[in-house]
């Protein structure tokens, strides 16, 4: 009987190990989610062993994020649709997707705000603020 070898990958399982956080997973949800066993995430989280294909596209569906992302760590193809180059940027903007609405909208806040600074010369960008909780403070008699 022929042994096969495992293939390793401590990149994948970094990037596995991230987005698993980012999503507020544990281990033991995302392997419910995939149907198997902690341990088979755990060393999957560690690199002693690669997801075959048809895992890979359900992580990264679970993950919210490209099986090109998850794979090699960049998304060619959304930097294409999204024309922008600069791929620290694009990283930036991939961690901030996975945020909560109202901490999203607190970044496209500010990032309108900058550039409404630089490109009006000290000019906002954005006439209201983000989404916020609104409440209304009672005034004191």
């Amino acid at each position: 009987m022929r042994k096969t070898r495992r293939m390793k990958d401590p990149e994948l399982g970094a990037r596995i190990k991230n987005l698993r956080h980012e999503a507020g997973m544990t281990q033991s949800q995302l392997a419910n989610q995939l149907n198997m066993n902690v341990q088979q995430v755990a060393r999957y989280e560690a690199g002693g062993s690669v997801p075959s294909a048809q895992l890979l596209a359900k992580m990264a569906q679970i993950l919210e994020v490209s099986t090109d992302y998850l794979i090699t760590g960049y998304d060619k193809g959304f930097s294409k649709l999204a024309n922008i180059t600069d791929t620290d940027l694009l990283e930036l903007f991939r961690r901030a997707d996975h945020l909560k609405k109202i901490d999203r909208d607190k970044i496209k806040w500010s990032i309108e705000g900058m550039l409404g600074n630089i490109s009006n010369n000290g000019e906002a960008g954005m006439k209201h603020g983000p989404e916020v909780a609104h409440h209304k403070v009672a005034k004191s008699a």
